[in-house]
């Protein structure tokens, strides 16, 4: 199969959400397999009419999330005020959904994340636009290293790479360093002995699990 390893970075504010709650609004510092995979596949073509009932999306491909690189993705926080005074305003039933009063954490423009992908890819070039995020922010591709033929062998040789799991898959592996806890899934890291299925993509390690399909 093939296989690739891209880096991205965001051009405009956005958010994956975390928790939404006591007029708080947070984002985790990743964005899931799904958020990925929907911001690379995404087209105007893909319209549906908003009272149908979304089926589950599934893809040629897999990932690992969205990976934050060290030192490269910056977090600030929007104060949001709408109201008199310090008496926020009550939205109407139809908006309770929207923010009015509370804090936002957003990820900052010129933030870069990683991520590897394997199987029948999408179209993945450098300079490439998406939109990714709650906040449907900009991300532009910055860097793309595509191995064709890649096959899975029983040792990792390079960085391993976080995956993504369902909460009913972590006992596939005999150890694990958790990362992000969701209701949804896990984002977890894997040592090279706690599993004997990887994936080895340029300079990257991807511990394959089969039934964690996207």
């Amino acid at each position: 199969m093939d296989a690739a390893v891209i880096e991205f970075m965001t051009e405009s504010m956005t958010l994956y959400l975390r928790e939404f709650f006591a007029s708080h609004m947070g984002t985790l510092l990743y964005f899931s397999k799904e958020s990925l995979a929907n911001a690379l596949t995404y087209s105007e073509m893909l319209v549906r009419d908003k009272d149908e009932k979304w089926k589950e999306q599934c893809f040629p491909f897999d990932c690992t999330p969205a990976i934050p690189v060290n030192g490269a993705v910056k977090v600030d926080e929007l104060i949001y005020n709408v109201g008199v005074g310090d008496r926020p305003q009550i939205p109407v039933e139809k908006d309770k959904r929207i923010l009015r009063f509370g804090r936002q954490e957003v990820i900052q423009p010129g933030s870069i994340f990683r991520a590897v992908l394997w199987g029948d890819l999408p179209i993945l070039e450098k300079g490439q636009t998406f939109l990714i995020g709650k906040k449907r922010g900009t991300a532009v591709i910055t860097e793309v290293k595509i191995v064709r033929d890649v096959e899975a062998t029983r040792f990792p040789s390079g960085i391993i790479m976080p995956i993504q799991i369902l909460p009913g898959q972590i006992s596939v592996f005999s150890s694990y360093q958790p990362l992000v806890a969701m209701n949804r899934f896990l984002i977890v890291k894997v040592p090279a002995r706690a599993h004997d299925k990887w994936l080895n993509v340029e300079r990257y390690s991807v511990p394959l699990v089969s039934s964690a399909g996207t």
